[in-house]
């Protein structure tokens, strides 16, 4: 049976860990999932800066140390081989009823881990239209447990057979991938929607830009149909082309960037 870390404790993860009054219920908490390669963690440094900043802006202060608390999970699962998924959670913790946060808070911690499949599905893309992301909202730049617009853009994708929502801003400009960030390929650069589209700062979507010369640009739907390849990014994933937007086959150029460049 697999083990979660909880607050100081390993615990089964089929357990309840949350209470009713937990503020994560009301979408006060972030989140994180990184790469586990035989015990190793892929961009650890940059995935719990990243998390403790986006805590931080909510109000959520942790001084835990996730590189210690990651290895005591894997050796309690004894998953010092193969390909796993980590993902951190900290929650505002518990409080009364409303929107208020209780002074002092006391943040909920939780770390648990699964297996990461060798490959994923191609991805078959739908640019959603009955829900935008508000590049507005600092909950557009940080990994909240929100993920309301998200889940709709996808289920939008799925009633028309794709596996994956391409998310626009209320502008109308391409903002991100339901689960990841978006770039195309044109003129042989390849280009990212800025964060002050609605994009997130994915950790490898930095990767990408600072190691593989990739630029941020405002992008419009009908850049990603005149590309020479749309590809969407995330740290399970690295960099995966599109084979199919809006139900239309899309052949992606091969770009000369190794595959486990994110790892």
């Amino acid at each position: 049976m697999s083990v979660l870390w909880h607050n100081g404790e390993l615990r089964p993860a089929g357990e309840p860990a949350l209470r009713a009054s937990d503020r994560a219920l009301r979408g006060h908490g972030v989140f994180d999932t990184l790469l586990v390669i035989d015990g190793r963690l892929c961009h650890g440094d940059a995935h719990f800066e990243r998390l403790k900043e986006h805590a931080a802006l909510l109000g959520i202060e942790t001084a835990h140390d996730f590189h210690d608390i990651a290895q005591t999970l894997l050796k309690a699962n004894e998953a010092r081989s193969g390909r796993f998924a980590l993902n951190t959670v900290i929650t505002g913790g518990t409080g009364a009823r409303g929107l208020t946060a209780p002074d002092p808070l006391h943040p909920e911690v939780m770390m648990q881990i699964s297996p990461a499949p060798d490959s994923l599905p191609a991805i078959e893309a739908v640019i959603a239209q009955s829900v935008r992301r508000n590049e507005g909202s600092p909950l557009s730049r940080i990994k909240s447990i929100n993920y309301g617009d998200n889940i709709l853009a996808l289920n939008e994708a799925s009633a028309q057979g794709g596996n994956e929502a391409i998310m626009m801003n209320n502008a109308g400009h391409i903002a991100c991938a339901s689960v990841g960030n978006v770039f195309i390929l044109e003129g042989g650069v390849l280009y990212t929607p800025p964060l002050s589209d609605g994009a997130m700062a994915g950790i490898v979507r930095g990767v990408l830009i600072e190691q593989f010369g990739a630029q941020e640009k405002t992008l419009s739907p009908q850049d990603l149909q005149s590309a020479a390849g749309v590809y969407i990014s995330n740290s399970l994933r690295g960099l995966a082309p599109v084979t199919s937007l809006n139900g239309a086959p899309h052949i992606a150029a091969q770009l000369e960037i190794p595959k486990d460049f994110h790892e």
